[in-house]
């Protein structure tokens, strides 16, 4: 369930489902409700176990970002997985 709060300027608003946490803060209360229904259905659907709709290059993507750029990787070269990948013209 989400809480709005008016600061000063800004509209800040808190969310939490099934134990999680998420806070951010916008400039008005319309984008801090659309976030938080967004926000909201995001957590039910992992809390859920359900399979997000997107694209499998995202995940490769998302991967990439969080876990192998905290590993220590040789330099890459043309021919490794990762290349191509994340270079627009490498196709999976």
């Amino acid at each position: 369930m989400a809480s709005y709060r008016k600061r000063k300027d800004h509209w800040q608003v808190q969310l939490c489902v099934k134990g999680v946490r998420r806070a951010a803060t916008f400039t008005t209360k319309r984008e801090a409700q659309a976030w938080a229904a967004r926000e909201e259905t995001t957590l039910r659907e992992d809390a859920a176990g359900q399979i997000p709709n997107r694209p499998f290059r995202d995940l490769l993507e998302r991967y990439s970002r969080e876990v192998s750029s905290k590993m220590h990787i040789p330099a890459q070269d043309e021919h490794s997985f990762w290349f191509n990948v994340n270079t627009d013209s490498g196709q999976m």
